[in-house]
């Protein structure tokens, strides 16, 4: 009884071609079981013995030996990507509970400017509102009306920058030439509150990049924001 598999075969006048013979092996796993007079006919990246047997077995170990080093170079890979996010992690953790701890509006902002990045293991950390710089708390970098948006887009909750160019360190950056990345996170606070950021910076360029996954930067500045509404006097 002849199977559908044996009778897919090249077109009657074509050439066999490369791709028919591996898909006939792809289909018949067992023919070299039932051909082994054809291996002595093959050039196989191994060894020939003097009775002219190829050595099948040590062209598998080698094929073996390379899925081996290639598992032991994706799981150095993979436990390298733990570890950096179990610490990164840790680190959000020690500035969430620097945050919680604060009780007044000026001691939330000193934690964000002062502990976060130290925490963080970063350069700096800002917090900007849009508002009269006379009216905003000690610490906190007062912007423009309709900045926020400008730098974040309308409704987007955070840009993060890989690198920084000359010509686009304003508003944040104007006064420090350090800062080669940053993340700039909308805040979302009180009604009768003015729109806020929480703005990381650091020296190194790629600390954020566009696409990156921002799941604990949004954490922190949830956490960032509840604190400062909390204690933030009303209007």
């Amino acid at each position: 009884m002849t199977s559908s598999s044996d009778t897919a075969a090249p077109a009657a006048g074509r050439p066999i071609q490369d791709a028919d013979v591996l898909a006939h092996l792809a289909r018949h796993p067992d023919f070299f079981q039932r051909h082994p007079e054809a291996l002595e006919a093959l050039v196989l990246p191994g060894r020939r013995h003097g009775d002219g047997v190829v050595d099948m077995q040590r062209f598998q170990i080698d094929r073996l030996a390379r899925t081996v080093d290639d598992m032991r170079s994706n799981q150095k890979r993979l436990i390298g990507t733990v570890q950096a996010n179990a610490e990164i992690d840790q680190r959000v953790r020690q500035s969430v509970l620097a945050l919680v701890e604060a009780q007044t509006v000026d001691a939330v902002v000193d934690r964000l400017v002062q502990a976060v990045p130290q925490a963080l293991g970063i350069e700096c950390a800002l917090v900007a509102a849009e508002g009269d710089a006379s009216r905003m708390p000690a610490g906190v970098t007062a912007l423009p009306p309709g900045t926020i948006d400008r730098l974040l887009g309308a409704g987007r909750p955070l840009r993060l920058r890989g690198r920084i160019e000359a010509d686009a360190r304003a508003p944040l950056w104007t006064e420090n030439d350090t800062v080669r990345s940053d993340a700039v996170v909308r805040l979302e606070t009180r009604a009768d509150m003015p729109p806020m950021v929480m703005v990381l910076g650091n020296g190194r360029e790629a600390t954020w990049h566009d696409g990156q996954a921002s799941d604990l930067l949004d954490f922190l500045a949830a956490v960032a924001a509840r604190c400062l509404a909390r204690s933030w006097p009303s209007a």
